[in-house]
């Protein structure tokens, strides 16, 4: 199983800044999503780990803090927003969005829009393949089960 704070670990994200939320770090994240537009509702079902760069849109706190209800509506495991001068601005990450984070306990995050997304999806990916993996085995082999005994 892979949390929100186990992708503070990936070099793609070493650079991420928590917002808010903290209390929500241990919320599973099974897959990486990247938000063309909102509203997410009909594409979200749980445990996704959001990403949104606003795509050369001005993008109003409004509109952030809706998100981030969305999200935590839709059990997400946590939104990072990408911030910089064509994407999110930083300013509109005020202390009325962390203390939202932090009341829906929703892990959230930015990070400089220099971080390229394929990369972060890439890692995230990864990271959770090889939890699931990582699981998998231990399970198989922990002596419980006839897998265990299975001879080569």
């Amino acid at each position: 199983m892979t949390t929100a704070k186990d992708l503070l670990s990936l070099p793609s994200l070493s650079h991420m800044k928590l917002i808010g939320g903290a209390a929500g770090l241990s919320r599973t994240v099974t897959w990486p999503y990247v938000i063309l537009c909102p509203p997410i509702g009909e594409w979200v079902s749980g445990g996704e780990f959001l990403i949104y760069y606003g795509a050369n849109a001005v993008v109003e706190k409004v509109e952030l803090a809706q998100l981030i209800r969305d999200a935590a509506q839709n059990d997400a495991a946590g939104i990072l927003f990408l911030v910089g001068h064509h994407y999110i601005l930083e300013e509109n990450l005020d202390d009325e969005i962390r203390q939202l984070a932090d009341e829906l306990k929703l892990p959230v995050f930015s990070h400089t829009s220099l971080a390229y997304v394929n990369s972060i999806t890439k890692d995230i990916i990864n990271l959770t393949f090889q939890n699931r993996l990582l699981h998998t085995a231990k399970f198989l082999f922990s002596g419980t089960h006839s897998f265990s005994r299975i001879q080569m």
